[in-house]
């Protein structure tokens, strides 16, 4: 299986690269929270089927999900919860020295997808190298996110019940959550909670440096679903108020993570975004 050491990590990750000749644009496949590649892996093999020979793709796992794993914890040197580092800027960072260690990475040739947390990660990586990026794609993804006190809360005090309930939420109604917890029980429950707590103090810390991203006229490609019951419309919408080069665009689907799968509306939307970009 491929991994790439990158500083104190082992990161996972699935990998086409194009046979087209060199210095193609690397399309990069950037998960949500508490998930991990295979989450990404429709839209992988259908840009791969589809654009493969004009892009390489790459979908990791973000450190400590799934298969990305810490070499030695923090709390080794008593300093606590070892995925307290664990955040946005990280993620971000991570990927970057992942592009340059399998010579992905080229001036403005990265094209960024993201999907719910990958969201703000895309947005984060562009604000902190804004000379790699060509454009971002933001799947059902927003900045300003409501997660309360009392929601981390029950996470860490009854993390089972509590996860259910947010992937009843994540999914069409009625839909059968096993197959989706079991894989979010990939990854480690305080990385999931992480995740959770990273989202919550994006607007706080202010992660994402948006003057950046305009001033570099990096294009954001917003995608939003009126249905989705975690990424609110309104939530979507005050994000492409922030952003200078951007297209809003609503799409049928009845969930969260619904959009991903196998959704022709979110497929028609890749090929358009992606030839743009050719």
């Amino acid at each position: 299986m491929p991994f790439a050491n990158i500083n104190n990590e082992q990161i996972f990750y699935v990998l086409h690269r194009s046979k087209a000749g060199e210095n193609k644009k690397t399309v990069i496949l950037i998960h949500g929270a508490g998930g991990n590649h295979l989450s990404m892996l429709p839209l992988f093999n259908y840009i791969k089927n589809n654009h493969g020979r004009s892009f390489n793709i790459i979908a990791p796992d973000l450190p400590g999900h799934f298969r990305s794993k810490r070499l030695s914890s923090f709390s080794e040197s008593g300093l606590g919860n070892p995925y307290g580092a664990y955040n946005i800027n990280h993620f971000a960072a991570t990927i970057k020295h992942l592009l340059l260690k399998l010579q992905l990475i080229y001036k403005k040739n990265a094209i960024l997808i993201g999907h719910s947390m990958g969201a703000p990660v895309c947005l984060c990586y562009s604000s902190l190298f804004p000379e790699d990026v060509s454009a971002i794609m933001a799947i059902a993804g927003c900045t300003n996110i409501t997660i309360r006190d009392s929601f981390i809360a029950n996470l860490e005090n009854n993390f089972e019940r509590t996860i259910k309930l947010f992937l009843k939420d994540a999914y069409p109604f009625g839909s059968d959550i096993f197959p989706a917890l079991l894989d979010i029980r990939r990854t480690p429950p305080a990385v999931v909670i992480n995740d959770f707590k990273s989202i919550k103090s994006l607007n706080k810390e202010k992660t994402i440096n948006f003057n950046t991203i305009n001033n570099n006229n990096i294009y954001v490609h917003l995608i939003y679903s009126g249905s989705d019951k975690i990424i609110k419309e309104n939530c979507v919408i005050s994000l492409s108020k922030m952003l200078k080069n951007v297209k809003l665009k609503k799409i049928a689907s009845k969930s969260h993570m619904e959009m991903l799968l196998k959704n022709p509306e979110l497929d028609r939307e890749i090929d358009n975004f992606l030839s743009a970009l050719f």
